[in-house]
């Protein structure tokens, strides 16, 4: 068995904007152990799960190299997606963790340049985002960069935190986010190393 040091495996639902996101975050935190890795663009929450429980599966199989340290975590958003609660359901059962946002990534993208609390579905989100971060483009790829938003990430985990506590508080689910508690595990993780 190796050290105790996590292994990480993130499976996002977007082809660009979590990934370049996450892996600008872990090339500035440096960490050799840690990976993003896309699962190709199915887009929805319940085969993302499925296939991070094959993953977990196939980890925890390989017993030379597998941690009960090493994570799991699927990245996605509510937008329509049919299933997603029963998806969320389903990676809390198989220990799964994941970073969730609704109505969408742009969210977190969006807390480290401002409060952010209105109920807006993506597609006006992501015009908010697009006028509060020069270089955002919502019809090229949308990518979010970690390098360019970085001086603002303390603010997003404090923001982000405020969101969850007033969604419990009143009941609601939009907006929300919880990314930062996958961004905190990468950076705890990476110091350790």
């Amino acid at each position: 068995m190796r050290d105790t040091f996590a292994r990480l495996l993130v499976l996002c639902e977007g082809k660009n904007t979590e990934p370049r996101y996450l892996e600008e975050l872990i090339e500035e935190h440096g960490s050799r152990l840690l990976r993003v890795e896309v699962f190709g663009a199915q887009g929805v929450p319940k085969t993302i799960v499925d296939e991070a429980r094959l993953r977990l599966k196939e980890m925890r199989a390989d017993k030379n190299n597998y941690s009960a340290n090493d994570k799991v975590w699927v990245v996605f958003d509510c937008d329509e997606h049919p299933k997603r609660k029963e998806a969320l359901e389903e990676a809390r059962v198989h220990g799964i963790e994941v970073a969730y946002s609704d109505p969408c990534f742009e969210l977190w993208g969006i807390l480290h340049v401002q409060e952010f609390d209105a109920p807006l579905d993506r597609h006006k989100l992501q015009s908010a985002f697009e006028k509060a971060v020069p270089g955002y483009d919502k019809k090229k790829g949308k990518i979010i960069s970690y390098k360019e938003l970085k001086n603002g990430y303390a603010d997003a985990c404090v923001r982000a935190k405020r969101l969850r506590d007033r969604r419990k508080d009143d009941g609601g689910e939009t907006p929300y986010t919880d990314v930062d508690l996958l961004t905190e595990f990468i950076i705890a993780n990476s110091k350790a190393i």
